[in-house]
């Protein structure tokens, strides 16, 4: 199972200061792994349903990375990524507006920007993605399967939908923020840099929601009941 573009690039331009400049109809495009690749023969290497790395250190010229967007179409690449520096200092024009004509994102990233940390990163979400469908698939037929639904609604009650009812007296938003957590992994740094918040007030947030669900810690497996119960609350709703 793969992932598309846009869900890979979700948080890569704070964390990788990633900069979508071409492609963008095409940000839906699935990726199925990620390479670097330095060869304009680039087609031999893949399978189709890539995201390519490259810094044209081989070549670097407009008519080679011309040539090598080319052979990435001809491949059914997903996307395509330049490590601007000394080898490929600016994106031509034209290599801009045939990625746009194909929709194949084209995103650069500066020298600074380290490829390994980038590749592991995504390749880590593709795996953890194939990995949550295949679980989720498994729980969602389970909770199909339950006919009484106010069984299903107890839970939902018992569990966030206390946060449901806290934000509705007291007009906060810590349903959607621990949603918006729990799907970037229980990541402090990510929920705070996709909604633009301080580290502390993530914090503070989550303390606030251990009170209210009238839990001591959110350990693994609390958060598992949570997302169990997001999963009933987008059934039963």
């Amino acid at each position: 199972m793969a992932v598309t573009v846009r869900q890979l690039f979700k948080n890569a331009e704070q964390l990788y200061r990633a900069k979508l400049i071409a492609g963008e109809e095409g940000l839906d495009n699935l990726v199925e792994w990620v390479h670097i690749v330095e060869d304009s023969e680039v087609g031999l290497f893949l399978h189709g349903g890539e995201l390519v790395f490259t810094t044209g250190i081989v070549d670097g010229s407009d008519e080679w990375l011309m040539d090598f967007a080319k052979n990435l179409h001809e491949s059914q690449a997903s996307a395509f990524v330049i490590n601007l520096d000394v080898y490929i200092p600016v994106v031509p024009v034209e290599l801009i507006t045939y990625c746009n004509e194909i929709k194949m994102p084209l995103y650069t990233i500066p020298w600074e920007t380290r490829q390994v940390d980038m590749t592991r990163d995504f390749c880590q979400k593709i795996i953890e993605n194939e990995n949550t469908e295949t679980s989720e698939l498994g729980i969602d037929k389970i909770i199909m399967a339950v006919e009484n639904k106010n069984i299903l609604k107890k839970y939902f009650d018992d569990t966030i939908g206390k946060l449901k009812l806290y934000d509705k007296e007291n007009n906060s938003n810590l349903y959607d923020f621990l949603k918006e957590y729990l799907e970037l992994d229980a990541s402090p740094r990510a929920v705070s840099e996709k909604l633009f918040i301080h580290r502390n007030t993530v914090n503070n947030y989550l303390k606030k929601i251990d009170a209210v669900l009238g839990v001591e810690s959110m350990d693994l497996e609390q958060k598992a009941k949570l997302l169990i119960a997001y999963h009933i609350a987008d059934m039963l709703h």
